[in-house]
């Protein structure tokens, strides 16, 4: 076997135990909410201005991103979207979150398993000081063919002048131990069989 087509095929091997972003527009980069189902007072703005006066630091990921009781409004929005998952199979949740200024508000963040009322993962995020958005990460295990990601918006929030910051939603599959140490006995084979073709 050439050294070219077992590079190849150890880079065909490496691929397949990438996982690809299970959330759709987690980085809010089209300017709108689209692929997350929406309640309540929440929209999508850039830290540049468009009506959110966000005092220091910047989105992550380019400009854009979701903004809870945004322009003094009730503190009632929701964002949540539903994504596909394996029983068993172990992934990890991550997101940014702050507030554009001097003031404490607070989120629930939430997994929902395949039932729509089980609860996989959840916290309440809370930011106090603008500036730079903090970043948050959780396991959870799926429990069937789908689950839930879900932000609420905490009623007791002050909606004079700070709101909720969300950008960078990410859930992405972990490989387990043992689906490495198959692609590592396969890139051994592929080595061997090298080696006896040249000896």
């Amino acid at each position: 076997m050439k050294l070219k087509t077992f590079i190849a095929a150890a880079a065909l091997l490496a691929a397949g135990t990438a996982q690809a972003n299970l959330i759709k527009n987690g980085t809010f980069e089209n300017g709108a909410t689209s692929n997350w189902n929406r309640t309540g007072n929440v929209r999508v703005t850039d830290y540049l201005g468009n009506g959110v006066y966000f005092s220091g630091g910047s989105a992550a990921n380019g400009h854009y991103m979701a903004a809870f009781n945004a322009g003094d409004s009730t503190p009632n929005g929701s964002l949540s979207q539903t994504f596909q998952t394996v029983v068993g199979q172990r992934y990890v949740w991550e997101f940014d979150f702050g507030v554009t200024g001097g003031g404490a508000q607070s989120l629930n963040a939430t997994i929902l398993g395949s039932n729509g009322a089980t609860i996989l993962a959840s916290n309440q995020v809370t930011d106090n000081a603008p500036g730079a958005l903090s970043h948050f990460s959780y396991v959870f295990f799926g429990d069937g063919n789908k689950a839930t990601l879900r932000f609420s918006d905490i009623g007791a929030n002050a909606s004079g002048g700070v709101d909720s910051l969300v950008d960078n939603v990410g859930v992405n599959a972990v490989p387990e131990p043992a689906s490495l140490a198959l692609m590592g006995l396969g890139l051994l084979g592929l080595l061997a069989a090298r080696r006896r073709k040249q000896g």
